[in-house]
C-alpha cells in the first residue's frame, strides 16, 4: 500500500480508481494484520517465555504502532486521497486542510515503513545476544521512527518541488 501511495502520486495527483485501490489494501492490510496478531497469540502460547525477549518485544511494540499508525492513516487521510494533489490549477487551488492530510500521510507512511522494515528485521534475522537487549532495540527503533517521520516530510517536499518544477533535476520516483 505505502509503495502504491508513492507510485500513484508519480504524475503529483491521485485519482479516484487510485485512491479506492488503496482503501482496498488498506482493509486487506487489516486483515492481514488481524492474522498477524492471531499468528503472535500462537507464537507465545506454547512457550510465555518467549513474550519476554528484547526482540519479540519490540517486535510487538512495532506491531502496535503499525496498527495504530493505520487507524490514524485511515481517520485523517483515506476518505480525502483523491483530492491528494501537488499542482494546483488557478480555478482549484490546493486548500490546506488538504495540503495537512497530504503531509501527515507522508509521515505515517514513514512510521509505517520504518515499523514494517522493523518487524521484518526482528523476525526474519539473528540479532547479536549483545544487541539484543531493550536497552539497545527500544531506542535503536526510535531513532529508526524518527528517521521515518523526517523520510516522510522530505519526500512530501521533494513531490511537492518536483510537481511545481522547483527542483533542477528529476528526482526518480518509486517505479520510474
Amino acid at each position: 500500500g505505502d509503495a502504491l501511495f508513492l507510485s500513484f502520486l508519480k504524475d503529483f495527483e491521485m485519482t479516484e480508481r487510485q485512491a479506492y485501490t488503496i482503501n482496498a489494501l488498506n482493509e486487506l492490510m487489516w486483515a492481514a494484520l488481524a492474522f498477524a496478531v492471531l499468528g503472535a497469540v500462537g507464537y507465545f502460547y506454547p512457550d510465555p517465555e518467549l513474550f519476554y525477549r528484547p526482540e519479540s518485544l519490540v517486535s510487538l511494540l512495532s506491531l502496535a504502532v503499525i496498527i495504530v499508525n493505520g487507524a490514524l492513516l485511515y481517520f485523517w487521510a483515506s476518505h480525502d486521497l483523491k483530492n491528494f494533489r501537488f499542482r494546483q490549477e488557478d480555478e482549484d487551488p490546493v486548500d490546506g486542510e488538504i495540503q495537512s492530510k497530504r503531509r501527515k500521510a507522508f509521515v505515517l507512511l514513514g512510521v509505517s515503513a520504518a515499523s514494517w522494515i522493523t518487524v521484518f528485521a526482528l523476525t526474519f534475522f539473528q540479532i547479536p545476544e549483545r544487541f539484543a537487549t531493550l536497552d539497545v532495540l527500544l531506542p535503536a527503533y526510535g531513532a529508526f521512527i524518527v528517521f521515518g517521520v523526517l523520510d516522510g516530510l522530505f519526500a512530501e517536499y521533494v513531490f511537492k518541488k518536483s510537481a511545481s518544477d522547483d527542483l533542477k533535476s528529476k528526482i526518480p520516483i518509486l517505479f520510474d
